[in-house]
């Protein structure tokens, strides 16, 4: 179950667009599912959830979720977005879900007490497959030579010994939930790096932030 899971849900107030990132752990699955409404008049939300075990069918509740900033992208609350939306929305206290998985996909539904319900079925990604575009093995000054009669700034390099798809190390370590990465991880790394390092990092901060993930080489 552990992956990315992407595609498109249905449900009775909207539909849309759902990324879901999801890590094995030792006993279960967690991860956090993203929202994304085709209906502009409800903002995006972030779901965070945990499964009981790692049977291919599951069923679980869980009331970890926010709205998403549409300015900045950012979890927030609910409460904060409400001025971009002056036309309302409902969010509910609780989610019931309940669903199946294979190796290929993900189907699941979900209900909340206030009667909202939807559904997925999700093909997983397949960014850990081998790139089907055709590769090039070039030296550095055919490289050069190459680059050099190509247009401006519309083109991204990167090269690599194996004709992987475009991906980060984090990924392809095998984990997949972003989320829980920056809330958990870089919060025990930042405690054990602040004993040995002269400055203290602020995380809170951006410019800090930043540099923090810089210095130890964050994806």
């Amino acid at each position: 179950m552990n992956g990315q899971w992407m595609g498109a849900y249905k449900g009775i107030a909207h539909d849309g667009t759902l990324l879901v990132n999801i890590d094995e752990r030792r006993s279960h699955f967690e991860g956090t599912a993203y929202f994304r409404p085709n209906n502009k008049e409800v903002p995006g939300s972030r779901v965070n959830f945990r499964t009981l075990d790692k049977e291919k069918e599951f069923k679980f509740l869980t009331s970890n979720f926010a709205a998403i900033d549409p300015l900045t992208g950012n979890d927030t609350s609910f409460d904060a977005v409400k001025q971009f939306y002056p036309k309302g929305f409902s969010v509910a206290s609780e989610i019931e879900v309940a669903g199946r998985w294979d190796k290929s996909h993900l189907e699941f539904g979900w209900q909340s007490e206030g009667g909202l319900s939807g559904s997925a079925d999700l093909p997983q990604s397949r960014a850990s497959e081998p790139s089907e575009l055709q590769a090039q093995s070039l030296g550095w000054k055919e490289f050069k030579a190459y680059v050099a009669d190509l247009a401006g700034t519309r083109h991204l390099f990167r090269g690599q010994s194996e004709p992987q798809r475009l991906r980060t190390k984090f990924h392809r370590s095998g984990r997949a939930d972003l989320r829980r990465f920056t809330s958990d991880d870089i919060q025990v790394l930042h405690r054990r790096l602040s004993v040995r390092t002269k400055h203290i990092f602020d995380l809170n901060k951006g410019e800090e932030n930043g540099a923090f993930f810089n210095l130890v080489g964050c994806p």
